[in-house]
């Protein structure tokens, strides 16, 4: 068993480096929910990074549950987003501006459509 002290400020990751760690393990995508899609954020990461997801976790203030699973062969542990609130919220607001190059791209078209999709929720 692994004790992880009590996290303060001073020792949580900084949101640039959390960028950092998404623009090589996070997706900003869509899931199948019913008959339309619904946007999702996550982290992916080798099982062995497990505590620096939990550090992610908590410097986001995200409650969501940190899956492990096994991939042919390889242990992953992931978190995923769906709830609106923390995506609109939490999730844009940290990744606004901190992105580069193929990510910032793909966040920025997922944002965008996201926006479409809620507002189309709004006025159905």
């Amino acid at each position: 068993m692994t004790l992880v002290p009590q996290q303060t400020e001073k020792n949580l990751p900084s949101l640039d480096y959390i960028a950092g760690i998404v623009s090589c393990h996070g997706n900003f995508g869509w899931t199948p929910r019913g008959k339309n899609s619904s946007p999702f954020f996550q982290i992916k990461i080798h099982q062995s990074e497990t505590d620096l997801l939990k550090l992610i976790k908590t410097k986001l203030g995200l409650k969501e549950k940190i899956y492990k699973y096994n991939h042919n062969g390889r242990k992953y542990s992931m978190i995923k987003i769906h709830r609106k609130q923390i995506l609109e919220g939490v999730i844009i607001p940290t990744f606004n501006f901190r992105l580069f190059g193929k990510k910032q791209r793909q966040f920025e078209q997922w944002q965008k459509q996201s926006y479409q999709f809620w507002l189309s929720k709004l006025y159905s």
